[in-house]
């Protein structure tokens, strides 16, 4: 490496869109009931390191770099590690939801959601597999897990009301 290029950065976004049109797929949300830790975490130090790397990319923020196509869940289980390792703002609790999940016969995959350090995982899972997945959480989880089901859509958007 010569001395006037910079070394990788590990903090580098990639915020990739995927079309989903799969009626037999849902997004299970599980909350661990990890009360958020923000105030007094390493949240704002993380949040300094994505405004540099924004910085250095030339972008205003993270969201808006782009990425290549990959399988969704491949990226929910790839996002969750890079979050985890890399960004160290998981926790336990999460990452013990995410191997559960992992674990489990018809999930595509699945991630941390929000700032970290407690909260939700979001996964993504076969709709006829739904009972036997949080029946397994329930069973292994050492929390109380709380579930949301969500269908997939096409997001937030500007409805015409008539």
């Amino acid at each position: 490496m010569s001395r006037s290029s910079k070394p990788p950065n590990p903090f580098i976004l990639q915020i990739i869109t995927v079309l989903m049109k799969c009626s037999d797929v849902v997004l299970l949300v599980v909350n661990s009931n990890v009360k958020h830790q923000i105030t007094g975490s390493e949240y704002p130090q993380r949040r300094a390191q994505c405004q540099q790397a924004a910085h250095e990319l030339g972008k205003p923020s993270l969201r808006s770099a782009t990425g290549q196509d990959l399988h969704v869940g491949r990226l929910f289980y790839q996002s969750h590690e890079s979050l985890s390792k890399l960004m160290e703002v998981s926790c336990p609790e999460l990452d013990q939801l995410v191997d559960i999940m992992r674990s489990s016969d018809g999930v595509f995959g699945a991630r941390m959601k929000g700032g970290g350090f407690g909260g939700c995982v979001i996964a993504l899972v076969k709709k006829e597999c739904l009972s036997s997945i949080k029946s397994k959480v329930r069973a292994e989880y050492k929390g109380k897990p709380v579930f949301f089901e969500c269908e997939p859509s096409d997001g937030a958007r500007i409805l015409k009301l008539e």
